[in-house]
């Protein structure tokens, strides 16, 4: 039998329709459309107005070389922000908006379609990675709960984070791409294509410095590292190098410490909890939260924080089971625990940036964990005893003619019973995620509403009871303006421009006739 043929058969070894990969992926575009259909008519929020409605430089595609020579948000009139922007260089998510404004002008609508179709885009990407490392209906369902997880909402609806969405998307067309070369032992896609995504997806956000080390890892886990070969990652060095000369030259460093004061040990632990919720978030995102302050998720100040313990659990956890897995040759489980870490890494301040956490930063690692979990819970619902059609001993071509990810790691084949349940878990998760999606849109339908919906869920946040004395402050809502700021400073006393604020519209009620 054929590479050719093997490969329209699925997991159960039945031939596959012809008509089932295209429905595959008009079945993840409509989901992902179907859970974010009601975000297109949400307004700029959150810093939207700052970085896009106010952003001068947006308005003329004229001013796009400028955008590779200057660092993010250098355009702010803010001191503040033009600091904190200082650290960044993106590029292509300045580009992104200018095309946008070209087109649409300052319609949120239109940058909300472009925001759509590229998470649209990226979950197809996923998708054909995922097809490429697991059987066809767990492919199809991973691809579908990352569609529509409740996670990646924020990353949608603020428009300035769609740098996240871009530093994806070029991530996983990269790594698509190398499996899809390994697969069939080709080499060009590895000095080419890859090395185009990997610019790209570092001119959009910096975390996208980590696509080379996936793409080494997952040939050391697939067993498909040459040494003869290893000029084949040649490019990919000169772009990370040449990338990294580049933003060294253009950036400035960090003007602010999101953790000044805190000892070492107090930092590291801290992310440790940080990944103690984003692990838990990706499971059951409930409730969850646009802005993590400090009230929310305080700094870790003693050895005994369970959730800091938690998180070190979680991480021995996923070393042990990456160790066992590369052990047992359970390469995709293996790749995947190794490519979870690495994209999360960046946000641990090892790339400075001024959020403790955020829902966002998990947009790329969710596809790592899809895929590892994906892998684990296919082995589960197999039965052993049959050869699979994607053997060598079933297809006839060597191992070096492309990479396998049955035959390389001795999965069994698929049964009937196994995925069904599959089939029906994949079925309950996406329903469920989805739903929970389709309500979190509503929630970013404007600023004050978000903000109103984080102090019923984290009342003990200060943030959101500062940003509704703010705009209840500008809406003559006094009383509501109070009551917020009087919650703020309970929790935090010596906060002086709540106290200051406070203050203002306790006089303006008494003014008021």
């Amino acid at each position: 039998m054929g590479e050719h043929e093997v490969r329209r058969r699925g997991p159960s070894g039945a031939a596959a329709p012809s008509w089932r990969r295209p429905a595959e992926y008009a079945l993840i575009a409509a989901l992902a459309f179907g859970v974010y259909a009601n975000s297109l008519s949400n307004p700029f929020v959150w810093d939207d107005p700052l970085f896009i409605v106010a952003n001068p430089s947006i308005r003329s595609l004229s001013h796009v070389p400028s955008f590779f020579t200057k660092p993010w948000a250098s355009e702010r009139a803010q001191a503040r922000y033009k600091k904190q922007g200082a650290i960044g260089w993106r590029p292509l998510a300045l580009t992104s908006y200018s095309i946008d404004y070209a087109l649409f002008g300052l319609s949120p609508t239109g940058f909300r379609i472009s925001q759509l179709l590229l998470h649209l885009t990226a979950s197809l990407a996923f998708l054909a990675l995922a097809r490429s490392l697991v059987p066809g209906v767990a492919s199809l369902a991973v691809a579908a709960i990352f569609a529509v997880h409740p996670l990646h909402s924020e990353a949608l609806n603020v428009v300035t984070y769609r740098t996240t969405l871009l530093f994806s998307l070029f991530y996983l067309l990269g790594l698509a791409a190398h499996v899809w070369g390994r697969r069939r032992g080709l080499r060009w896609p590895t000095l080419t294509l890859v090395p185009l995504a990997y610019a790209a997806s570092c001119l959009s956000k910096e975390p996208g410095i980590t696509l080379a080390a996936a793409v080494v890892w997952f040939d050391l886990a697939t067993r498909r590292f040459v040494w003869r070969r290893v000029v084949d990652y040649l490019p990919l060095a000169c772009v990370g190098a040449g990338y990294l000369v580049a933003r060294a030259l253009i950036t400035e460093a960090p003007h602010y410490n999101v953790f000044e004061g805190l000892a070492g040990w107090q930092v590291a632990l801290t992310q440790l909890k940080v990944l103690a919720l984003d692990l838990s978030l990706l499971v059951w995102p409930e409730p969850l939260c646009a802005f993590y302050d400090w009230a929310i998720l305080p700094p870790v100040t003693s050895l005994g924080d369970l959730q800091a313990i938690a998180g070190l659990l979680a991480l021995t956890s996923l070393l042990a089971l990456g160790a066992v897995a590369l052990r047992r040759r359970i390469d995709i489980a293996a790749f995947a625990t190794g490519w979870f870490i690495l994209a999360l890494l960046p946000y641990a301040h090892i790339i400075p940036h001024f959020d403790i956490a955020g829902d966002r930063f998990v947009y790329l690692p969710s596809a790592a964990f899809l895929l590892g979990l994906c892998d684990i819970v296919t082995r589960l619902c197999t039965s052993r005893g049959a050869v699979s059609p994607h053997s060598e001993a079933a297809s006839g071509p060597p191992a070096s003619a492309g990479y396998n990810a049955e035959a390389d790691s001795g999965a069994p084949v698929s049964s009937t019973r196994g995925v069904r349940w599959l089939l029906v878990a994949g079925l309950l998760i996406t329903l469920a995620y989805g739903a929970l999606t389709i309500r979190r849109n509503t929630h970013w339908s404007s600023s004050q509403r978000m903000h109103e919906q984080m102090a019923r869920d984290f009342p003990y946040g200060i943030n959101a009871h500062i940003e509704l004395g703010k705009i209840y402050y500008r809406s003559g809502r006094y009383r509501d303006a109070i009551r917020h700021l009087r919650r703020a400073l309970q929790i935090a006393p010596t906060l002086a421009p709540a106290r200051r604020l406070l203050e203002q519209s306790e006089r303006r009620l008494k003014e008021r006739p």
